[in-house]
């Protein structure tokens, strides 16, 4: 079984099931920041998730993945292959401050593999990011 998130796993744009892939449209930048929001609630890192505003105003980001379908917890990993071929969509956030607002499917370990969870994260025109919500 490849790991999920190493070069030699399918690109996720061949695995297509929801979102079209305007990744794209990102700054290299921009891409690079949403690589270390989805990494950082993959590795449940708390710290770098506090610094992504993910408990402001008491949010939990892992409040989907609790009694998600037939599990208790479903597990988070890295979607497979580029991030340029991870299955999402970027716009303009409708704020109309020059942000943006970037859904990526995430991935399960066991559980399900692709998932219909969706992290939605706000990338700021001055380089600043946050975790807005985890939708299903």
């Amino acid at each position: 079984m490849t790991e999920p998130g190493s070069s030699d796993s399918p690109r996720a744009d061949q695995l297509v099931r929801g979102f079209s892939c305007n990744l794209h449209r990102l700054t290299e930048a921009e891409l690079r920041t949403v690589v270390r929001v989805v990494r950082a609630l993959v590795d449940e890192d708390y710290s770098a998730l506090e610094s992504f505003r993910a408990y402001e105003f008491g949010k939990d980001p892992y409040f989907a993945t609790h009694n998600w379908r037939d599990w208790d917890r479903v597990h988070l990993v890295m979607p497979p292959g580029d991030p340029l071929g991870w299955v999402g969509e970027c716009q303009p956030d409708p704020s109309g401050n020059g942000s943006k607002q970037v859904s990526i499917e995430m991935w399960t370990v066991e559980e399900e593999g692709p998932s219909d969870l969706v992290l939605s994260v706000v990338l700021e025109a001055d380089g600043e990011a946050w975790i807005k919500t985890m939708v299903t």
